[in-house]
This record gives C-alpha cells, sequence and structure tokens, in this order.
C-alpha cells in the first residue's frame, strides 16, 4: 500500500512535469578536494561540490515485483564553482562507476503506456580509476585503481516510456575511500561521505517492462554530503545524556 500511494504520488508529479526529473537530487553538496597528481603525473588539485556523469544499465525482472539492475557510469567534469575544472579528466584518465543495485518495484498500466515505480532494497557501488579512455562516449570501462565502496542508504526509480522524460532515479549512498582513494580523494579525512546520486533516463530500450530485460542510458549528478564521525557522535551521546540526568535532579 505505501508503494502504491508513493507511486501515484510520483505519477502525478510527472504528469505535471513531463518535460522535467520527478527523483532528481537537490541541495547543495559539501565541499571536497581531489588530488589529479595521483591519477597522473602533473595533475592539480581540484576542490569540488559535485559531479556529472553519463550511465547505463540492464535490469531485469526476477519476480512479478522485485528486479535486479547492473550498470556503470563515468564521470563527464567535476562541479567547481569556479572555473577552470579538470582538463584532463576524461583525456589522462577516467573516474568510473560500476554498481549492481536489487529491489521491488510495480508495473502499472495507465492511459499513456505502462509506468514503473521501484525502491532499492540493495545497492553495491564500486569508484575507480581507469586509463582505457576508449572511443568518444564510451560509458564502460573497466577499473584498473579502486578507490572506494559505497552501500545503500534509500533510493528509488521511475520508469516512464510513453513520456518525454522516460524516468529517473536516485541512490543515497555511505561511501567510504579505501587506502588508494585516500591519495585522490584528499579532503575531507577521512573521505567517509553520503554520496547522492541521481540520474535521468535519456533512452530506453524495446524490452518489455512488465518482464525485463530493459536497457537504459542517461545521464546523472552526485553530490556529496559529510557524515559525523562516531566520536563526534558519541560525544554529541554523552552530551545528551548529561541534559537529561540535570533535568532529572532539578526536578
Amino acid at each position: 500500500m505505501r508503494l502504491f500511494k508513493t507511486f501515484m504520488t510520483a505519477l502525478t508529479a510527472v504528469t505535471m512535469f513531463s518535460a522535467g526529473s520527478a527523483l532528481a537530487a537537490g541541495g547543495d553538496g559539501s565541499t571536497f578536494k581531489v588530488n589529479e597528481g595521483y591519477a597522473f603525473t602533473g595533475g592539480q588539485i581540484l576542490t569540488a561540490n559535485g559531479l556529472n556523469f553519463t550511465w547505463t544499465s540492464e535490469l531485469t525482472m526476477t519476480g512479478t515485483d522485485t528486479f535486479t539492475e547492473i550498470g556503470s557510469f563515468y564521470v563527464t567534469n567535476f562541479q567547481t564553482g569556479v572555473l577552470p575544472g579538470s582538463d584532463a579528466l576524461n583525456k589522462e584518465y577516467r573516474l568510473v562507476g560500476q554498481f549492481q543495485a536489487s529491489g521491488s518495484a510495480q508495473v502499472f498500466n495507465t492511459p499513456i503506456g505502462p509506468m514503473s515505480y521501484g525502491v532499492f532494497d540493495t545497492f553495491h557501488l564500486d569508484l575507480g580509476l581507469s586509463y582505457d579512455l576508449g572511443p568518444s562516449g564510451s560509458s564502460n570501462p573497466s577499473i584498473e585503481k579502486l578507490l572506494g565502496t559505497g552501500e545503500l542508504v534509500k533510493g528509488d526509480a521511475l520508469i516512464t516510456p510513453g513520456l518525454i522524460s522516460k524516468g529517473d532515479w536516485q541512490a543515497i549512498l555511505n561511501f567510504t575511500a579505501n587506502t588508494e582513494g585516500e591519495k585522490y580523494f584528499i579532503e575531507p579525512k577521512p573521505f567517509v561521505l553520503e554520496l547522492t546520486l541521481a540520474g535521468v533516463i535519456t533512452d530506453l530500450s524495446d524490452g518489455n517492462l512488465f518482464t525485463g530485460p530493459l536497457d537504459k542510458t542517461g545521464s546523472g549528478d552526485a553530490y556529496v554530503t559529510d557524515v559525523p564521525e562516531p566520536a563526534s557522535l558519541a560525544l554529541l551521546g554523552f552530551g545528551l545524556i548529561g541534559l537529561g540526568l540535570s533535568r532529572r535532579r532539578r526536578s
């Protein structure tokens, strides 16, 4: 029932704003620093608050209301807020991601054709460097240096084949850089952040939405927000406990 209500809300939004993104990420991201000198000799240090990417995936229905999805993306540019950005990205190296996801979905027949609303139950991301520049527009480079991984906090997706906008998706992940990743993502330290990925579906294959498989491609953007360190959370907890004891004594 909750899934149906959420879908109907999303459906109403898409019907009203069919040219836009119903689930797009919003808000300003926290700034972070990237040391491109780790990726190639002579690289610069960049300060960014987000990034843009191109992605592709294949979705398969594994039951009447469950699915799996595998995909990949490469970063097209950093959102630096000021020019210049990175002139080396996709010329000297690539920043690429590979993901696997699963979840539950409902497909509905509507007057403008079938639509699907789904909720991610799992979403695993590997993010790393690739030196396989490949042909222009290629979005499937393999990861040669793993920089970190992300795991799902929450996420959902909407597929609307009959509309101008074919749908969109969002996944919020807890991302942690590994030892190599700390050499590329140099601030904040440790590089443990909440990573929000938001993609817009620009093209769909002719696969059956009820049975799949369904090939999807699109573009997207991402931003990060700080996650309090465990020590900070512990201090906050002790502070709340102390406040409670103080109030109890006064009463």
